[in-house]
């Protein structure tokens, strides 16, 4: 079954990003991250390339984003991004602003994750999360102090 589905009217996907949920690991708690669905392929008429996380926490907690650089954008702070956070009974947060950073190693390959969830009540405190290489598109993810796994690609035409 689908979980934290990326709605199809959200900003990222409107500007071609296509579409993301996530699939709920087996486990409690999960010891792997959830696997990605996607009903819609990006459209590669308007962006150059997609970023993709799918995170499950040791306490059920589910967090789907995705990131769509339109074509001829500067690099990653031209993206749009749109973010769904759910509890494990399915309760999803709401969030305001999303920031996702990406550190790369040597050869190009990303070796951590950073990410910013503002919530839409300005008055409570944004949840950050981090993530480290684990093995390739798996990272070891820590929301605030909930720990977890994450699944991240990044995609580009072709």
């Amino acid at each position: 079954m689908s979980e934290a589905a990326i709605d199809p009217a959200s900003e990222a996907a409107r500007a071609g990003a296509g579409t993301l949920a996530l699939e709920r690991p087996a486990g409690d708690p999960p010891t792997d991250p959830p696997a990605f669905v996607i009903s819609e392929e990006p459209d590669w008429n308007r962006v150059e390339l997609v970023r993709r996380l799918g995170c499950v926490l040791v306490d059920g907690t589910l967090l789907s984003l995705i990131a769509a650089r339109p074509r001829g954008a500067a690099g990653h702070g031209d993206e749009v991004l749109s973010a769904v956070l759910v509890d494990r009974d399915g309760e999803p947060a709401a969030l305001g602003e999303v920031r996702l950073t990406t550190e790369y190693d040597p050869e190009g390959a990303p070796r951590r994750i950073g990410v910013e969830l503002f919530q839409a009540d300005e008055t409570l405190p944004a949840l950050r999360g981090a993530g480290t290489f684990a093995e390739i598109g798996i990272f070891d993810f820590f929301l605030e102090s909930i720990a977890g796994f994450c699944r991240y690609e990044i995609v580009r035409p072709g």
